[in-house]
């Protein structure tokens, strides 16, 4: 995959993600949170701010789901 695919994939998967929670669709919002944090668990520093927001979402997706 270009660099270039992968970057928009991430992107993609953020803001689903976050859309997802929105809704209330967890299982969804989870999987596209784990894809990006899978994608970019390598990436450069300045994009590990964003890994680590996700990070914490996952995380509190989660505690809702288990709530």
């Amino acid at each position: 995959m270009p660099d270039g695919d992968a970057l928009f994939l991430a992107y993609t998967h953020e803001r689903l993600a976050a859309l997802y929670e929105a809704r209330g669709e967890t299982p969804r919002a989870v999987h596209h949170y784990r894809a990006l944090i899978e994608l970019w668990k390598d990436a450069d520093p300045a994009l590990h701010p964003r890994v680590a927001a996700a990070m914490r979402a996952l995380a509190r997706v989660a505690a809702e789901a288990d709530a």
